[in-house]
């Protein structure tokens, strides 16, 4: 419920002052309301909430000719960060997001949303507002299994660079395996394309960084690492990949290895991995 105001300045004012009033009074209601009544927290938060919403609305429709917007969104958020009124809020969540959402208070609604936890529809708010760099800070102190396999694949198409950096620091950033190939994946394809010759390859970079700088022996990420390294124009990091996984126990896939380098046309490596293969007839063919 809202206190309905008259028209005019003296009326605008008189209203104002209702809506002051009747927060003070709901406020104290909510103080003294019995910690084990979560129907009379829930109901007091929920319309404390839409008191605060009617107030900043009607002053952004009319100017805000006093600039009260922000000294009153201030104090809205400390109030829905208020323990016992997040708890309350909580539990209505739907209900508070589509108010927030009906007045088109969309900081005010990514606020609550941090403070009830739901960093899925942060996230989905930063995407959707082309705020990268924000919707990868939160990812990278929020950031779930599940959420980072959803979102990755985004952030790494539009900031590859400063994405693979937060991978490289705290591994626990990464998605799983099958995720994080579809996300290089789709970066290299959005982007190789349009690097020139000094220009940095972030997928390239990072599996490096997992296949030779911390060892991973994860197939899949071996043979994307293959794949791309194949497509360089220059044999010397496949080759330099080659030698140093000869031993028998190299995790790559040496069949899918042959079949990319002969399509490629790389004829060192291919030759190499005949020999490692034991085709010594097919390898001296090959490199006469």
């Amino acid at each position: 419920p809202v206190l309905d105001g008259g028209g005019g300045g003296g009326g605008e004012g008189t209203q104002a002052q209702a809506q002051d009033a009747l927060k003070v009074f709901l406020t104290k209601k909510l103080e003294l309301a019995r910690a084990g009544d979560k129907t009379q927290h829930t109901l007091l938060s929920t319309w404390l909430t839409e008191l605060y919403l009617n107030q900043m609305t009607a002053l952004a429709d009319a100017g805000d000719p006093a600039g009260r917007v922000p000294a009153l969104r201030a104090e809205f958020h400390r109030f829905l960060g208020e323990p016992r009124v997040a708890a309350a809020l909580s539990q209505c969540k739907r209900l508070t997001f589509d108010l927030m959402a009906s007045h088109g208070c969309m900081e005010d609604l990514v606020f609550f949303a941090e403070a009830v936890g739901d960093f899925e529809r942060v996230l989905a708010h930063h995407l959707q507002q082309e705020q990268y760099p924000e919707a990868l800070r939160v990812l990278c102190r929020h950031g779930t299994p599940r959420l980072l396999d959803k979102f990755s694949p985004v952030l790494v198409e539009r900031l590859p660079k400063e994405t693979v950096d937060a991978w490289i620091r705290e591994p626990a950033l990464q998605p799983q395996s099958r995720k994080l190939i579809q996300a290089l994946a789709r970066y290299e394809h959005e982007h190789a394309a349009h690097l020139g010759p000094d220009d940095v390859n972030h997928a390239v970079r990072f599996l490096e960084h997992a296949v030779l700088a911390q060892r991973s022996e994860d197939a899949a990420l071996h043979n994307f690492l293959l794949t791309l390294y194949a497509k360089q124009p220059d044999e010397a990091k496949l080759l330099a990949y080659l030698h140093a996984h000869a031993d028998p126990g190299a995790v790559y896939d040496l069949k899918y290895a042959l079949r990319l380098c002969l399509q490629r046309g790389k004829t060192r490596a291919c030759v190499h991995l005949y020999s490692r293969m034991g085709l010594y007839e097919e390898a001296v063919d090959l490199a006469l």
